[in-house]
Formats: structure tokens, sequence, C-alpha cells
């Protein structure tokens, strides 16, 4: 049925004021944030973050502090790659719970004189229970993530080291974050190729960026939670009623539990500071991550370094290997991701074609069920599943 909009405008007008209120809460959080921010001394700020990991994100400068640098002028010729991954999940209801297909779309654009395209995507059909490996029925949407993103940098390399790219781009972060919590087998050694290829990456000299629209990152302003806590007087609000006893409660010598996330700056996110801070075209100086467990994952996310970029539509989130910045390479690289940026008219081109090659669709789905029960391998379909066949009422 339709929306009521009578109906839906009445409970619209009646949230208003408590979602004004909350959105002038977020305006001053974001003011004292941008305060501590620019008290902040990047020494200190690196120790302190270095000192204080926890299981959370803690953002800290590698550098300098207060950096506002404008994107160069990009070269007409250079050749860039990228890839992205669609899935089509196992479906306990259409049959098909033993199953899963990973598409990588595949990219490769060379500009300027012997200008070339080529366009395409790998399929890969894997069959098993991906669930009983890792001893839960939840774990399996991440397995097949974490598959899809190994697919995706291994696709991606191999056409990078084919044409001599000069950049890779991936859609996301470069760090398996997400698996922080699992221990499995199969986990560690989807892990451990990746790593491994992200240092194929940095022998062969291929600057790799994983580019992050619409970021909800918090790794800066959780230091900047920290630093509130290490030195009250100098932040413009109170501090909340329930705050942890000290900096210290907040991370366990053991292992940092998520409840214990220091307060403060409600709302806000890195995004929300460095589009204040940062002009159009510009990003921000280069920082690294801090956090203590898994130590597996710990010590390959302090490999990756990111900055902030702002575009005239919103501040993006660049990460890339240390090796990167330390070459010199990151304001070429940044110059690169702005040509594509600029192409793509708000997104890179690279990109978007990618994700074109790489998506899947009901029809896709649907020949995977038709192939499989042609051949005898279609398990019994749920009621629940054919209904959704067939044409209701």
């Amino acid at each position: 049925m339709p929306l009521d909009p009578h109906d839906l405008l009445r409970q619209i007008e009646a949230a208003a004021p408590e979602l004004k209120v909350g959105f002038n809460r977020l305006a001053g959080s974001i003011e004292e944030a941008l305060a501590i921010y620019r008290a902040a001394e990047a020494a200190h700020w690196q120790d302190f973050a270095l000192r204080k990991q926890a299981e959370y994100a803690l953002g800290y400068p590698l550098d300098g502090l207060h950096q506002n640098r404008a994107v160069e002028e990009p070269p007409s010729a250079y050749t860039v790659v990228a890839t992205d991954g669609s899935v089509i999940p196992p479906d306990r209801h259409n049959g098909t719970a033993l199953y899963h297909v990973i598409n990588t779309g595949r990219v490769m654009l060379r500009y300027g004189a012997g200008s070339q395209a080529e366009l395409d995507s790998r399929t890969r059909f894997y069959a098993g229970d991906v669930s009983s490996e890792e001893e839960q029925e939840s774990s399996a949407p991440l397995v097949i993530d974490l598959k899809r993103d190994l697919a995706e940098l291994a696709e991606g390399f191999d056409l990078a080291q084919r044409y001599e790219a000069d950049l890779m781009l991936m859609d996301g972060p470069l760090t398996m974050w997400t698996s922080r919590d699992r221990t499995g087998d199969q986990v560690n050694k989807i892990r451990q190729d990746y790593y491994a290829t992200l240092e194929a990456f940095k022998v062969a000299r291929i600057p790799i960026v994983g580019y992050i629209s619409n970021t909800h990152s918090q790794g800066v302003t959780n230091s900047l939670r920290l630093l509130r806590l290490e030195q009250p007087q100098a932040t413009l609000f109170d501090l909340p009623d329930d705050p942890p006893q000290s900096v210290a409660a907040t991370v366990p010598k053991a292992r940092a539990k998520r409840r214990d996330r220091p307060t403060g700056l409600t709302g806000v996110q890195d995004a929300m500071l460095f589009e204040r801070l940062l002009g159009p075209d510009h990003y921000s100086e280069v920082f690294k991550t801090a956090f203590s467990e898994p130590k597996e994952l710990a010590a390959h996310i302090e490999e990756i370094c990111f900055v902030y970029w702002r575009t005239p539509q919103e501040v993006v989130r660049l990460e890339f290997p240390q090796w990167v910045a330390e070459a010199g390479l990151l304001p070429r690289v940044a110059s690169l991701v702005y040509e594509q940026y600029r192409r793509g008219q708000g997104y890179p081109v690279a990109l978007m074609e990618a994700h074109e090659s790489a998506v899947l669709r009901q029809a896709d789905r649907e020949l995977l069920r038709i192939l499989l029960e042609e051949r005898g391998l279609l398990q019994a379909e749920s009621e629940k599943g054919r209904s959704k066949r067939l044409r209701g009422i």
C-alpha cells in the first residue's frame, strides 16, 4: 500500500521539535570538536593515541597538523584500473543454500597517447556450506563479503600489473576491519591472502587507494573524545552525566570493551569535522589508525593511512598504504583520484564502470537457480520462496 501523506506529515511535525534540538546539539558538538582539534599538537596526539590503543579506531596524525593541501593538476596521460564486486548469496528458501556466486567487475582506462579501455567481469561459483565452516550461520554473509574483497583486490592487481597502471582504485576501505571479531581458519586464510596481495602492490610499486564515499568514520573524533577527557578544562561544554571514571578506564589492558567507548561530542563524525577544516578540492594531513586487538589485524591496519578530501559534494575518505606517502606519491595519487572524480561528475568514473560490470540483477539470480535445477542440484524450495515467484492477489 502507498504511504498515507497526511498521517506521515502528522508524525513528522510531531517529531520536528525533538529533531531540531538534536540538530542544535550536534552543531554545538562539532564546534567543540573543532576547538579541541585546533588546540591539539601533532606529537602529543600521536603519542597519546599509541599509548591508549583500543579495540575501536583511534586516528592520529602521521606528521603535522592543520594541513590543507590543494589537489595538484593531474597529468594528461595515465592508466587507472578499478574493481568492484557483487554477490548472489546462499538462499535457503529458493533451494540455493549451498551455493553462492561472486562477480568481479574489472576496468582498465588508459588516457593520453594510445588511449584504450577494457571492461569485463569474472564470475566465480562456489559450492559448499559456508556457515558450517565458521560454526554459525550468521558468519556466512561476512565470509562471503571477505571473499568478494579478496577477489576485487586480486583481480585489480592482475590488471594493474598487466597494464602497468599508475593507480588502482577500490570501492570502500582497504582494511578488513569488519572481520576483527572472527578468528576461524577460513577467515584467517582469507585475511592472510588479502594482506599478501596488498604487499604485492608495494613490491610492484603500484599505488592503491580505497575510495570511501559518504564516510561515517570516527577515528579522528574518537581521539578527540579521549583528548577531551584528558583536558576537561579546555572543553566548551560540560561532560556527560555519566562519563568514564578516567581515560584509562576506557581502555582496559586486556581487551577494550565496546561499551567503554569514550562519550562526548555526540554524533560527530570525521566528515563533519573536515567539511569545516578543508577548502574545496583540498585534502587533509595524513592520518593513521591505532588499536590493539586482534593483533594480527592491528598490525595490518597500522600499515594503512588515510586522508580526508573535500569535494564540492561531500567529504571523501581516501585510504592507501603508508609506503605511498613515504615515497612522496600522495600528491600525484590525489591528482589522479581527482581527475577520475571529475570525469565521473562526482564519483570516479573507473569505479562507476567497475560497479556496472559487477552488478548482479534478479535475472542473474534466476539464471543460477535454473542452471542448478536443470542439473538436479537444486535443493528443496520452501513455500515462502515459492510464494515470492508467484503473483499475489
